[in-house]
């Protein structure tokens, strides 16, 4: 006998759903690096032509992916640990699998562990609220920058007939960049850290508050727009920036850079033209180590001499001097101090030049390149 059909539907998804989330995230410091470890993933896609994505935020609590800053490069899917630069903050790990799809959820670990060298805040970038800069298919709008309609106000059929202003009747531009007027020169070429603040929220330019029923059973104000996203450059000269000698854009990430000039670009798209996305925060600071240089029974003819640093320092540094077999009505002389280094002459109490050796400590920030 054969019993009665039955009929159940199943929905496939395949190679089109999002990888799982990683299992978990460990860091421990040494030698001012951080050491991160996960299970590996257990997606096919993601340990065979996939990758694992880290993110960073300067926040030890309530940081998310879309506020974080890539750090570092994607490492191959296959991978279970990495290094980073250890900082104070969060940092988030996603999988990405062969076709680019991202894990919907990030994995967060933080540290208030950081690197030993002291760093100094030596230049800021603050781009927000005023933004000010190139717009290409994007404005500046309520303290931030989206993307700009498709289409212009010439193309709409009437004024009053528009929903939304922002996204025009073609809905809203598939790309559009910001390039950030302000430029950091630091003057020589160093080696520097560069840590970012971001924000940014997608919405969908048709959800309108007017248009809900009721805004109590409104689940996420937030939304869960994905496919409208922002990305961050920064593009480096070795040169006076006013020669315009620019280095290609690249994808910014928190890490250590070298140059003398810095600039900065956000390029934000939309795969889909009722979907948005504004950045309310681009912020870079940009660190330099503590450093220290010094000498020791350091000979000084009479007429005196210059000392140079080893490396140039990126301000005049702090300046320690003792003089050896210093007599009663001598002392010593400095000038020309700059970032470079330093004049020094010993003279007797009639103003005449006198040999000796000195020790010097140097104590400052940066190192030329």
């Amino acid at each position: 006998m054969r019993g009665a059909p039955t009929e159940q539907g199943v929905e496939l998804y395949g190679l089109t759903a999002p990888p799982a989330p990683l299992a978990g995230l460990d860091v421990s410091a040494l030698n001012g690096v951080g050491w991160f470890s996960w299970p590996q993933s257990q997606d096919l896609d993601v340990r065979v032509g996939g990758s694992i994505r880290f993110r960073f935020s300067p926040k030890l609590q309530s940081a998310n992916w879309n506020e974080s800053v890539d750090i570092g490069a994607n490492l191959p899917g296959a991978s279970t640990q990495a290094q980073l630069p250890l900082l104070v903050g969060t940092y988030l790990a996603k999988p990405v699998d062969a076709s680019g799809i991202e894990a919907l959820d990030a994995v967060p670990v933080s540290t208030a562990s950081a690197a030993i060298a002291a760093y100094n805040a030596v230049e800021r970038f603050d781009a927000d609220p005023d933004f000010t800069g190139a717009c290409t298919n994007t404005a500046v709008i309520d303290q931030g920058v989206q993307l700009d309609s498709a289409d212009t106000v010439d193309d709409w059929p009437a004024i009053d007939s528009m929903a939304t202003w922002d996204s025009g009747t073609a809905g809203v531009a598939t790309e559009g960049e910001w390039i950030g007027s302000e430029v950091i020169d630091l003057g020589a070429v160093m080696s520097c850290r560069l840590t970012a603040e971001l924000a940014s929220l997608s919405w969908d330019v048709t959800d309108l508050v007017d248009a809900r029923p009721d805004v109590d059973a409104v689940p996420d104000w937030d939304g869960t727009i994905s496919d409208a996203n922002a990305a961050f450059y920064v593009s480096v000269s070795d040169d006076d920036p006013l020669l315009a000698n620019w280095q290609p854009w690249q994808p910014f990430f928190v890490g250590d850079w070298r140059g003398r000039a810095f600039r900065f670009r956000m390029v934000l798209q939309s795969a889909n033209p009722l979907h948005n996305v504004r950045v309310t925060r681009f912020r870079v600071t940009l660190d330099m180590p503590d450093r220290l240089e010094s000498g020791e029974d350091v000979p000084i003819p009479a007429e005196g001499c210059r000392i140079d640093f080893s490396q140039r320092f990126h301000k005049k540094p702090a300046l320690a001097l003792t003089v050896q077999n210093l007599q009663p009505g001598e002392f010593y002389q400095t000038s020309a101090r700059d970032a470079a280094g330093f004049f020094m002459r010993i003279v007797d109490a009639n103003g005449q030049g006198v040999a000796r050796s000195i020790a010097w400590i140097a104590k400052g920030y940066g190192a030329e390149a």
